[in-house]
């Protein structure tokens, strides 16, 4: 058995007991390649026609915010709440139409607007960072969502100053490459001639980022966009610079070749101990195997550092600096104390009226 011990930039503790990871030492065997030549060559009559991609003109299929997703766009923000919030603009757009013929068209170029636009951030932004998700109305439109990260204060205002106009430039270029009335309402009549009723946002982040994004990741809007007939071809986007830093932000440390009792024994004084400090915890269990269990602590980032930290001095003080060598069954009535002893420290120091000793 193995515990494994990991945070993430969102201040999310994994507290796991699993199963050692079996490598297997042979390498697959694959059956060689067979070159079947031929004296006859058929050309086809016809050029093969050419295939619209899915998002650039051909409406993606059943899409989902996965629950992965959702975690690294959690992720993504808590970076984002690091970085100076006077250089952070959150802009919406939306849809100002209201006919099918347009839902399905702004469905259908989904990904060539999230590719105008992030060459857009990159281009005129040079050295700024962004991520996105879309939003599905109940109306069956969708609305496009996205947070960035500019490299000065000046650009960020450009940035709030240019959003409409540059939006209302891409619903244009949309209609003109679908042939359909981005502006076309339900009654027959059109916006085209009144543009600026285009309902779009752009504010500065002023409290943080997560509070933004905590209505367009919430279990309710996941729901909903499940019900979406016409989804996006995906329904978020990031820079490669944020992802490569939620990937760094991801640390894990695991005890590896324990015996069943200690495995157990460790993960539940251990977990007892993080679920009495964070009241935001959950316990699970896998379905498939009653000895596979978890524990997910949600709490500050700077507050889940500090914890992390504590425990993984706390298994090093157990004697488990050698993580992959360990045979010898833990001593739990020792581990107790020194980790009561760690935890009480911990929770000193957090404590404004803690004075330390001379």
């Amino acid at each position: 058995m193995r515990v494994t011990l990991g945070i993430n930039a969102a201040g999310d503790i994994r507290w796991r007991c699993l199963m050692d990871k079996v490598y297997s030492k042979h390498e697959p065997v694959t059956s060689p390649v067979l070159l079947v030549c031929s004296d006859f060559l058929q050309v086809p009559d016809k050029p093969p026609p050419e295939k619209v991609r899915t998002g650039f003109g051909k409406v993606a299929d059943r899409t989902n915010f996965t629950r992965y997703a959702r975690q690294f766009v959690r992720e993504i923000g808590a970076i984002f709440d690091t970085k100076n919030r006077a250089r952070t603009v959150f802009v919406t757009g939306t849809l100002p139409g209201s006919t099918d013929n347009a839902i399905a068209a702004l469905s259908a170029y989904s990904g060539w607007l999230v590719q105008a636009v992030t060459n857009w951030f990159r281009d005129r932004f040079h050295g700024s960072t962004y991520f996105g998700v879309w939003e599905y109305q109940r109306r069956g439109a969708l609305h496009l969502h996205a947070c960035i990260h500019c490299p000065t204060e000046e650009s960020a205002k450009r940035l709030r100053l240019s959003w409409k106009r540059k939006w209302i430039a891409l619903l244009d270029s949309v209609t003109k490459r679908a042939g359909v009335d981005l502006y076309g309402r339900a009654d027959g009549s059109t916006w085209a001639q009144n543009r600026w009723i285009c309902r779009t946002d752009a504010q500065k982040v002023e409290k943080s980022v997560g509070a933004y994004l905590g209505k367009y990741l919430s279990k309710g809007s996941v729901k909903h966009r499940s019900w979406c007939e016409r989804p996006p071809v995906s329904w978020w986007f990031a820079d490669k610079e944020s992802r490569s830093q939620v990937r760094q932000a991801r640390r894990e440390v695991a005890v590896t070749r324990l015996p069943l009792s200690t495995a157990i024994d460790l993960w539940e004084k251990l977990g007892s101990l993080l679920a009495e400090l964070v009241p935001k915890s959950h316990y699970y269990v896998s379905a498939y195997n009653c000895q596979i269990k978890g524990l997910i602590s949600l709490a500050h980032p700077v507050q889940a550092s500090m914890m992390f930290d504590s425990l993984v001095s706390v298994l090093r003080v157990l004697g488990l600096e050698n993580w992959d060598n360990v045979w010898s069954p833990l001593d739990i009535v020792d581990a107790c104390t020194i980790i009561f002893d760690a935890v009480n420290i911990l929770h000193n120091r957090q404590n404004p009226r803690y004075c330390p000793p001379p």
